[in-house]
């Protein structure tokens, strides 16, 4: 699994963009063949040496709700760097976004800095509707490793663990946070069990150990349901919390 995150994140970073500057061929990369070469590739391509990102000083806040007719809403809300752009608008009191960060400065990237693009973002709500009848929403805090989080929560909700457990679970994530991070380190909380270490050290990356319930794997809120049951729970990563009433 290391393997295949670190491969699909710098497909990513090489292939998104603004759709209506450039083409991102999603069906292309989500075809299985591609997939299973983008592996093979990334495995064999090793350390990839890029530089290491500033700590973190991001300010992300992922929030869910469901009404009691299952009307649901996931929302990442977040100006990226913790004051954003260190800007504000007088009128509203809403402080303007830094964004732009994320444009590449690369003419060969689909994220290429150019007039009237908007950048990649990494921002990802999810929802979940199973055919056996549970539902999922999910948010997290995370930057670039907010599509890990979710392979992690996801992984714990459709084995039908309880929202507490899912985001309570120890994780890790391949690469930092932030852009320009280092990619091919695995972040491994401490109470990660031994086996997946071994296992994660098989994958050809250097781990990097965290303490316990460090928010640089991202900290997450989830909702599930069954029918009339829904359960709730804020990851004890945040300083968030949840309520079922």
């Amino acid at each position: 699994m290391a393997r295949i995150l670190h491969a699909v994140a710098a497909e990513r970073d090489r292939r998104l963009g603004d759709p209506r500057a450039a083409a991102v061929p999603v069906e292309a990369m989500l075809d299985p063949a591609h997939l299973a070469t983008l592996g093979r590739e990334r495995a064999r391509a090793g350390r990839s040496g890029s530089p290491r990102g500033a700590a973190r000083s991001g300010d992300t806040v992922a929030v869910v709700a469901q009404d009691p007719d299952g009307q649901a809403v996931s929302i990442v809300q977040s100006v990226f760097h913790a004051f954003g752009a260190g800007m504000l608008e007088a009128r509203t009191g809403i402080i303007i976004h830094n964004r732009g960060a994320l444009f590449s400065l690369d003419p060969g990237s689909a994220n290429h800095l150019q007039p009237g693009k908007r950048p990649l973002h990494t921002l990802m709500p999810v929802m979940l509707s199973a055919d056996s009848g549970r539902r999922a929403v999910a948010g997290t805090m995370g930057g670039r490793a907010q599509p890990q989080v979710h392979t992690h929560l996801l992984a714990g909700i459709v084995r039908g663990t309880s929202p507490t457990e899912v985001v309570g679970a120890p994780r890790w994530v391949v690469g930092g946070l932030d852009a320009g991070s280092v990619d091919d380190e695995i972040f491994v909380e401490g109470t990660v069990p031994a086996a997946t270490r071994r296992a994660l050290e098989g994958s050809g990356m250097a781990l990097r150990d965290l303490p316990d319930l460090d928010e640089a794997v991202g900290h997450a809120q989830v909702i599930t349901g069954e029918g009339a049951t829904v359960e709730a729970a804020a990851d004890p990563r945040s300083d968030g919390s949840a309520r079922v009433g």
